[in-house]
């Protein structure tokens, strides 16, 4: 989310800047691209580089390379995604009520159409 908006106060500046909005949203997407190859490139040289690298009990004391959060993004996706949709949007949550609307706005711009 805190990226997606970067992005838009991005668009918001060129806007003032008076910057065609397809050549910024093609840099953003190039620079994107680009940002993911270099990670995953220097992520996967290390992975092959750094003889067990994620294995703690078998590297060296002083060896600051490891791999400590391999489960964060699994156990987060567990959380946001499926215990914490049901808990708050849920019959039991405290939002409930608003799934009703979801159906509102989705029937609402039928009603105003122009044809």
């Amino acid at each position: 989310m805190k990226q997606a908006i970067f992005f838009l106060q991005d668009f918001k500046l060129d806007h003032y800047m008076k910057i065609p909005p397809r050549a910024m949203f093609v840099a953003q997407v190039l620079g994107t691209i680009i940002a993911a190859l270099v990670q995953l490139g220097t992520a996967w040289w290390l992975i092959n580089t750094i003889p067990k690298i994620c294995d703690r009990e078998l590297l060296p004391e002083s060896c600051p390379w490891t791999c400590p959060g391999d489960h964060v993004f699994y156990d987060a996706s567990v959380i946001w995604g499926h215990i914490g949709p049901r808990r708050v949007f849920g019959v039991l949550g405290y939002y409930s009520a608003i799934n009703r609307f979801f159906l509102a706005g989705a029937i609402g711009p039928l009603s105003f159409s122009c044809t």
